[in-house]
């Protein structure tokens, strides 16, 4: 989203950024560097005995941009219920024309409709409803 706005500023490549672009490309770069300390655990099955496991996929839209997360839920014969993060996506809302909410929206659920498409594919866990 910084770059869409640097870009609708007409701004060549070696122009100096105003203080409120830098501020946001500043705030962007620290951000970009704390996740050094994001961990996620790849470990899609920690369960030994999984029962079950669902597919679930979540998307959200605003005027500035929209995405999807999907996570996988297994759960064992005890009931015991672990999420596991699979996919996320984000699109940057086009800057040339104006689109309603709804229709983000919309666009939000397709994004996570394709990436369901692809998780059915590429996942190979025998036994286990991806469907849902």
């Amino acid at each position: 989203m910084v770059l869409q706005s640097l870009c609708a500023q007409n701004l060549y490549w070696d122009d100096p950024l105003g203080p409120e672009e830098q501020s946001k490309w500043k705030r962007w770069c620290k951000d970009i560097n704390n996740l050094n300390t994001l961990g996620i655990p790849r470990c899609y099955k920690p369960i030994n005995l999984a029962v079950t496991a669902e597919c679930h996929h979540i998307s959200d839209a605003s005027e500035a941009a929209y995405g999807q997360c999907s996570y996988l839920r297994l759960i064992d014969g005890d009931g015991k219920t672990v999420f596991s993060f699979l996919l996320g996506k984000a699109r940057v809302t086009p800057a040339n024309k104006k689109i309603t909410i709804p229709h983000l929206e919309l666009n939000a659920a397709v994004l996570s409709a394709r990436v369901s498409h692809i998780l059915k594919n590429e996942m190979d866990i025998k036994g286990f409803l991806l469907d849902r």
